[in-house]
């Protein structure tokens, strides 16, 4: 019988949960074991633990044993069995990371379970550390995943426990802890593409990221007031920031350097006045003061959440197969297309909102070697190919 317990939210209800095993393997003989919560009553509680408890029974685990499971049948299987356990919003995020490694042609889909030895899984995570600056959470995720996989005994080995991450003296960014990620010419334009598709508030987003190199914290707090689009110009002058625990407009922008006038080329000013025009017929109230770019999910201060961002990115990337880069990742590529576009390094840092060249050279620096082991690859194979 699993244990059932009743637990204190931080607004003063109660809620219910429960742990205990649900079932036997049928082929290693040994105890599964999972805990759920968020239920009003135990007898809810109850009720869900008998429903995880019969749908693992009657499963085809039994079949899954027998199975030479692709990656891609495992992920279906994996997702299907935790709907039941975990939150929506962490199932989304397996989901997305697990079908994020086939997409990336990371792990092929059709790639046999059997075939994830030590040396296989040592080869993925080497080129997830290689492709993202921030392997860890996928790390994790493929470790769990894999310990049911090892549980049921679809895998001898959950390897991915096992293996560590390798420090790789990558270049990095302004903040010193992340490689440096862009997207060329032809990525931005798919990109754009892809935002168009999600709406016009995340393409105009976006596009002004790319098209001016403001922090995205910056373009969160932009008001209609600091928009001109007479004289085409941005007024930078207060970035989000976390106060008492809370998302607020702050008074003043990261550093003294970073309050700025942007210049707005005439694309984007059509854009931004399109997407005025629209949020003006679409308001039941307009003021100037209004932010820019507001939350879809309601909330008290309208303020576009970064984790919304960061998702929508994710899901582009994804959709078109184009490399994952940060939020940040499109301001270092503003940047990397202003060098392209042989304007001076000085003036790159002031439209960024620097006080010097250093985040400007190490942006250059990457693209640089980047570029020149494109080249290289390019020149044998004309060569000698």
């Amino acid at each position: 019988m699993p244990n059932y317990f009743k637990y204190n939210l931080k607004n003063g209800s109660t809620r219910w949960g429960w742990k205990g095993y649900v079932g036997i393997n049928p082929k290693t003989s040994k105890e599964y074991i999972t805990e759920k919560r968020g239920f009003k009553t135990k007898k809810e509680a109850q009720y869900n633990f008998e429903d995880i408890r019969h749908k693992l029974l009657t499963s085809d685990i039994t079949k899954l044993k027998d199975r030479n499971m692709t990656y891609k049948e495992f992920i279906d299987f994996y997702i299907d069995h935790k709907k039941d356990i975990v939150n929506s919003n962490t199932l989304y995020n397996y989901k997305t990371i697990l079908n994020k490694l086939i997409n990336h042609n990371i792990i092929d889909k059709d790639k046999k379970m059997s075939a994830f030895d030590i040396n296989y899984c040592t080869w993925i995570m080497e080129k997830i550390n290689k492709r993202y600056g921030s392997p860890k959470n996928i790390k994790t995720v493929l470790s769990v995943a894999f310990e049911l996989a090892k549980t049921f005994n679809i895998v001898e080995e959950n390897y991915f426990s096992k293996i560590k991450i390798k420090k790789y003296k990558d270049k990095v960014n302004e903040n010193n802890n992340q490689k440096i990620r862009i997207f060329e010419k032809e990525e931005v334009i798919t990109f754009l593409n892809g935002a168009k598709e999600e709406g016009n508030q995340w393409y105009v987003f976006f596009k002004l990221l790319i098209d001016t190199g403001l922090r995205h914290g910056e373009a969160r707090a932009l008001t209609w007031n600091d928009i001109d689009l007479q004289n085409k110009t941005i007024n930078v002058n207060k970035t989000i920031t976390v106060k008492n625990g809370q998302t607020v407009i702050g008074e003043t922008t990261k550093t003294k350097s970073s309050v700025r006038e942007v210049i707005i080329i005439p694309s984007l000013c059509e854009d931004l006045e399109q997407f005025k025009n629209e949020t003006i017929e679409h308001s039941i109230s307009f003021s100037s003061e209004d932010l820019v770019f507001k939350s879809i999910q309601k909330s008290k201060t309208n303020i576009l959440s970064s984790s919304s961002i960061s998702r929508c990115m994710e899901k582009i990337c994804n959709k078109y197969n184009l490399p994952y880069i940060t939020p940040h990742g499109l301001r270092h590529t503003f940047v990397a297309t202003a060098i392209s576009a042989d304007v001076p390094p000085y003036d790159i840092a002031h439209i960024v909102g620097h006080n010097d060249t250093k985040m400007i050279q190490q942006v250059y620096d990457a693209i640089t070697e980047d570029r020149s082991a494109k080249f290289s690859d390019k020149f044998e194979k004309y060569l000698y190919s």
